[in-house]
């Protein structure tokens, strides 16, 4: 029997400037509140390619979606382009393809992926943001914020 109300959602945990671990998973998919980053995690290289930490996905968690918004806008002098994509190692883009990042924020202006993914059955796995800028490094980065939220659940123990 189903009892009206809300299910209990996941909680983040921080775990530092970047990232954070689920503490309170649940059987129900439930959306993650926001995780937010922001240009300070990628102005670091002077590389094009940056990925950090988004968060720590638990043992027999699951990821069924993720959606990403820009909040404030992103800048650098010379950057044409700016991307973010959601993935592990290895597979940067395996939870979410690139987002453009330039566009002017507004209500349309998020990037979505109904996807499913299931990492490992006794270890934590991390679950990466990168970000890939062509015409400029990252460093020429002054402002930018976005958010990722993540659909997930966690399997019962077998």
């Amino acid at each position: 029997m189903f009892r009206p109300g809300m299910a209990k959602g996941p909680s983040l945990r921080r775990s530092g400037p970047t990232g954070g671990t689920l503490t309170i998973p649940t059987t129900v998919p439930t959306w993650t509140a926001c995780i937010e980053f922001d240009y300070t995690q990628f102005s670091v290289t002077s590389a094009n390619t940056l990925s950090n930490t988004l968060f720590t996905l638990l043992p027999r968690q699951t990821i069924e979606g993720v959606v990403i918004k820009t909040k404030t806008a992103w800048v650098g002098a010379g950057i044409t382009s700016l991307t973010f994509s959601v993935g592990i190692g290895g597979n940067l883009a395996k939870f979410l393809s690139p987002y453009d990042g330039v566009p002017a924020v507004s209500g349309t202006n998020f990037g979505f992926a109904d996807t499913f993914g299931l990492e490992n059955f006794t270890a934590n796995t991390t679950i990466l943001i990168s970000a890939i800028s062509v015409g400029a490094s990252l460093t020429v980065l002054t402002a930018g914020v976005g958010c990722v939220y993540i659909k997930t659940a966690q399997l019962l123990a077998p």
